[in-house]
């Protein structure tokens, strides 16, 4: 992160490589943008090619480090806001990844935005799990240190699962789907005072999912390409959330949103057409490609002269409110747990494969909604081609969100009457098939854990040697192995599941780990006197004279022929199971109230009764 900020603060841009990206796109990457200087450190400095001379920081000697701030006059060029601030590389529809250059301008535009929308106390402690490689990670580093916060670097969010992160945060950003499974043991391993989420569609069940578990934070749905400057449009939850998935919401600073058709005429409110986006947060464009930046970045007619709207592929509605609704993509780029991904470059590589004549690609969607990326292959004449072998080829090429978790091999792909592929007819990929022979489990450990692995990844059968990863498994479905093991009192990590990707390793790690198994205890019930929480003070201390406002009644109408005494029993072991229905508030001297329970509590026809007083 210093370096980062040291040469954007040198009026330079940066371009961040991933050392764990394959040798090959590291080296297309390095080749198409020809950086001045590679920093990197002696770790690092391993993953780039033979050819590149890295400048190792571990070598730059604090002398060099001057002592105050560079003035224009040291400077070698003049530092101007339309100057490169950095190049993104993504998916692209040819096979081959596009740079997209964004200008200190934008990224200015972006943290004046961020300091407007959620002010200097909301991002003075903000968590980054971004890779460096995902314009996400410019919000995250960069606007927290503009308005003088602070940054926490976790290695990802799912690794907050374990428990070794920080606990609270004054914003926390994430994938819906990966924010979903933090949620999904009841209690969050962090909390924080705003949730922004975006990267992929946001159901409205993690909308009130987020607010059960975190009622005092700010949730807001952001969206945004990575060539519209990290983020575009922004809505944000309030008191009522909605029963369907939220809007994207309407244009951040400096940017404008505009529904359009395809003679670029404004679509009526409820009408879907393509959104276009103009104003100040726009990308100069693609690196080394101006036919594509000149198809992509368009005159804006609704601009000054001079101005441009980027095309984004995407289609939406405008609501009734002025808000903008995701309907979906007008081409084939999708997105696969927040990642963005064009199928014609999977495709394209599929097709490099040895032996592969034709390829195609899509993305499959289960009934619990989790989305897998798919490849389809026809072998040349006369060659015969491994699915096992595919991946393990891609993975030499493509990052590993874009190697897909299953491969098929067909005779041929399915085509439409005017000769083009035709998608809807690629066959389901089912139960993924084993490439190694199956081994029952043989002891005690890895029975626990493949019952667990069959339930996570909805498979009927699985041996001591199957890879999670292979059979369809991710970062997000490792966390609920996690937690499941751990309920079954295996001290497991969602870092162990990565480093340990069979039930025979993972098994012999828990072993390793862990002495007598037993499963982890019940929660005892929680009684007696209990500190508010930091929102509960607040609203004590600020909205008393309003309380009114904060509550929440139904009335539902029941049966004649009710069984009353068998309702107030549910009631009561409802009550009796959540502590949080046992709570009430009583004044506490100087601290205004306190939060207290009882177990003894119980629901009768007046509603939940218990000692007077403080409990």
């Amino acid at each position: 992160v210093p370096a980062l900020w040291a040469v954007l603060a040198s009026g330079a841009g940066y371009l961040p490589v991933d050392p764990g990206y394959p040798a090959e796109r590291v080296r297309l990457m390095l080749a198409d943008a020809r950086p001045a200087i590679v920093l990197a450190t002696r770790e690092t400095a391993a993953a780039l090619p033979p050819d590149c001379a890295p400048l190792l920081l571990e070598t730059c000697a604090d002398a060099a480090v001057a002592d105050t701030a560079p003035t224009d006059a040291d400077r070698l060029r003049p530092l101007l806001p339309d100057h490169p601030a950095y190049v993104i590389y993504t998916s692209g529809s040819t096979g081959r990844p596009k740079g997209v250059v964004v200008t200190h301008r934008s990224v200015a535009a972006l943290a004046e935005w961020a300091g407007e929308r959620f002010g200097a106390e909301g991002l003075a402690h903000v968590i980054a799990s971004t890779s460096l490689n995902f314009d996400v990670s410019v919000f995250e580093l960069l606007c927290p240190l503009v308005a003088g916060g602070t940054v926490e670097v976790v290695a990802d969010l799912p690794a907050l699962a374990d428990g070794a992160g920080p606990q609270r945060a004054g914003l926390l950003s994430g994938v819906p789907s990966v924010v979903s499974r933090l949620l999904a043991g009841g209690t969050p391993p962090v909390t924080a005072d705003t949730v922004v989420l975006a990267g992929e569609a946001l159901p409205a069940q993690t909308v009130h999912e987020l607010r059960d578990a975190m009622p005092g934070s700010r949730i807001a749905n952001i969206y945004g390409p990575t060539e519209a400057t990290v983020y575009a449009t922004a809505w944000f939850a309030g008191d009522r959330l909605p029963e369907q998935a939220p809007p994207i919401g309407g244009p951040v600073a400096l940017t404008r949103a505009y529904v359009l058709d395809h003679g670029l005429r404004p679509q009526p409110v409820g009408v879907t057409g393509e959104l276009y986006l103009g104003g100040g947060g726009l990308a100069r464009g693609y690196l080394h490609r101006p036919a594509l930046t000149a198809a992509r970045f368009i005159a804006d007619p609704f601009g000054a002269p001079g101005e441009r709207m980027y095309r984004t592929g995407d289609l939406v509605r405008r609501r009734a409110d002025g808000s903008l609704e995701y309907v979906g993509r007008t081409d084939q780029q999708v997105k696969v747990r927040g990642f963005r991904i064009e199928l014609g470059e999977v495709e394209e590589a599929l097709r490099g494969c040895a032996g592969v004549a034709e390829a195609a690609a899509t993305v499959t969607t289960d009934g619990e909604g989790h989305r897998r990326l798919v490849g389809y292959v026809v072998p040349a004449a006369g060659e015969r081609t491994e699915p096992e072998a595919v991946r393990r080829e891609l993975g030499r090429t493509l990052p590993d969100y874009m190697v897909p978790s299953a491969v098929l091999v067909l005779d041929r792909l399915p085509l439409s009457p005017n000769g083009k592929l035709d998608r809807g007819r690629l066959p389901d990929p089912g139960p993924v098939v084993r490439a190694v022979r199956h081994v029952a489990p043989r002891t005690d450990t890895e029975r626990v854990l493949a019952a667990i692995w069959c339930e996570v990844l909805r498979v009927e059968r699985i041996g001591v040697d199957d890879n999670f990863f292979e059979l369809g498994g991710d970062s997000i479905l490792s966390i609920q192995v996690v937690a499941r093991a751990r309920q079954e009192g295996l001290p497991l990590t969602s870092r162990d599941v990565y480093q340990n990707q069979t039930v025979a390793a993972l098994a012999r790690c828990a072993d390793a780990a862990a002495g007598p198994r037993e499963p982890a205890p019940r929660p005892e019930a929680a009684t007696g006197a209990a500190p508010l929480t930091p929102i509960q003070h607040w609203l004590f201390s600020t909205a008393a004279e309003r309380a009114g406002h904060f509550s929440q009644a139904l009335s539902v109408r029941l049966p004649e022929d009710l069984d009353a005494a068998a309702l107030e029993d549910a009631l009561g072991d409802l009550v009796a199971h959540h502590d949080a229905l046992r709570s009430r508030f009583v004044p506490a001297g100087a601290a205004g109230a306190a939060d207290g329970t009882d177990a003894g509590d119980r629901v009768g026809p007046a509603g939940p009764a218990g000692p007077a007083g403080p409990a």
